[in-house]
């Protein structure tokens, strides 16, 4: 085998955020937040089993695609958030 030759598939994911604020009068703010994470809803799949001595489960992705890093994300699907903050 050559060098990285079992690694898993490539990691999509978009996330996405828009803002409004709005000022009513001098001391009163407020601020609307909507925030979609895997936004485009991508499929993530963790990397291949690389023990050939296992046929059943070989070559196949069998773990979490976050197994080990969390820094990657989650691959979850899609998740929407909404937030409403007033200040005053």
């Amino acid at each position: 085998m050559y060098r990285n030759q079992i690694t898993g598939a490539p990691f999509y994911e978009w996330n996405f955020s828009v803002t409004k604020q709005w000022k009513y009068k001098e001391r009163l703010t407020a601020q609307f937040r909507a925030e979609a994470f895997n936004f485009l809803n991508n499929r993530n799949y963790g990397p291949a089993s690389g023990e050939p001595f296992i046929a059943a489960s070989f070559g196949l992705s069998t773990a979490p695609v976050n197994a080990g890093n969390a820094v990657n994300g989650t691959g979850d699907s899609r998740r929407i958030q909404l937030g409403l903050k007033l200040l005053f």
